[in-house]
């Protein structure tokens, strides 16, 4: 091997020619040498070679880390609220979802505490209506709705029922008597059902009122009477939107005294 000798104020540089390949050590090498420049990009250095513990970047990953390579996120506000956009993008067994965190609060849609009255008019009147939120009648869903009814006269021989969903009457329901009642309490009950589609329900919905707190044995010496009426049918009214579930009433004739009084309703989803 070729060695060299250096006297003063003769100059130190060594020619590229005059080193055998391999020959500089690292410790002939200054601290700052080697520098970003002049290492070429097809250098190709071996990751195993890169120190680089805190430096991968965000921008470095691009969504290349494996599914095996992450941990459980257990911290909940680790996860944002719109990347659920569904009930349908929760993975099963993922626990008890609070009620106050579900569309519409949980089961109840509403509870309205609305007093209205419909009198001894021929008008086909609403009792009440409330808008059901697109999706929730969707396939095995239903609804239940139920009105307690305060005051119930009729002089009228008959009277209409009817279930509204969007544009489609669902289910009529005929009232009716040959007994004037006075001062009765009963309510109004009723389903509507997804009929295996989001597109397609069947319903039902019934009509009691009596003039006594309750039956007794001796019923028939105090003049208890009753009066019920009940109708079902079907719709095709697109659940994925939202459609207004109305309930109306119509006195078959105006007759003085025959009044109808629904004090509050409530509505819930059946899931």
């Amino acid at each position: 091997m070729a060695t060299f000798g250096f006297q003063a104020g003769v100059g130190t540089s060594v020619a590229t020619g005059e080193l055998e390949d391999g020959s500089v050590t690292v410790d002939k090498l200054a601290s700052d040498a080697v520098t970003n420049v002049k290492v070429a990009a097809a250098a190709a250095i071996a990751y195993s070679k890169l120190a680089l513990t805190g430096e991968i970047l965000n921008a470095d990953l691009a969504g290349s880390i494996a599914d095996s390579k992450l941990n459980q996120i257990a911290t909940a506000s680790k996860v944002s609220g719109a990347a659920l956009t569904s009930l349908a993008n929760i993975p099963a067994g993922a626990g008890v979802i609070p009620s106050a965190n579900l569309p519409g609060g949980g089961n109840l849609i509403e509870a309205d505490p609305t007093e209205i009255t419909v009198g001894n008019s021929t008008t086909e009147t609403t009792l009440f209506d409330v808008s059901i939120p697109a999706n929730t009648l969707l396939t095995g869903k239903a609804i239940k709705f139920k009105a307690f009814l305060s005051n119930f006269s009729m002089a009228a021989a008959n009277a209409t029922l009817k279930l509204k969903y969007g544009a489609t009457t669902i289910a009529t329901a005929t009232v009716t008597t040959n007994v004037d009642f006075s001062g009765a309490k009963g309510f109004i009950e009723g389903y509507l059902v997804a009929d295996g589609a989001s597109s397609a329900q069947k319903g039902m919905v019934m009509f009691l009122a009596s003039d006594s707190a309750g039956e007794s044995a001796a019923d028939a010496s105090v003049g208890f009477d009753k009066i019920m009426g009940w109708g079902n049918g079907s719709g095709v009214e697109d659940a994925t939107g939202a459609l207004t579930l109305s309930i109306t009433w119509q006195w078959g004739s105006q007759e003085v005294g025959s009044t109808i009084t629904a004090e509050f309703w409530v509505v819930e989803k059946i899931s």
